[in-house]
């Protein structure tokens, strides 16, 4: 028996995305962009790990503060197939 802790990178992924769409805030409605990537990792065939980074237009913030916002935001989590 020899325990293996090699990473196989045939299971790793990698999704990039851009996204448009709106938020409603404020009685208004504001449009704003967003650009993501996910990193997952197929642990077997039915359980991923994964991140997500995320850089997205605040356009609402901007209306309330008066100043352009770009946000950064990051999520870790499982995903499952049933």
């Amino acid at each position: 028996f020899k325990p293996t802790t090699k990473l196989k990178l045939n299971n790793l992924q990698f999704t990039p995305a851009v996204g448009y769409g709106w938020i409603y805030r404020y009685d208004k409605t504001h449009f704003s962009w967003s650009a993501s990537g996910e990193l997952a990792y197929k642990i077997n065939h039915w359980l991923k790990i994964g991140g997500i980074s995320q850089f997205a237009e605040r356009t609402d913030l901007q209306y309330r503060y008066g100043k352009k916002k770009i946000r950064l935001s990051h999520f870790i989590g499982l995903e499952f197939t049933f």
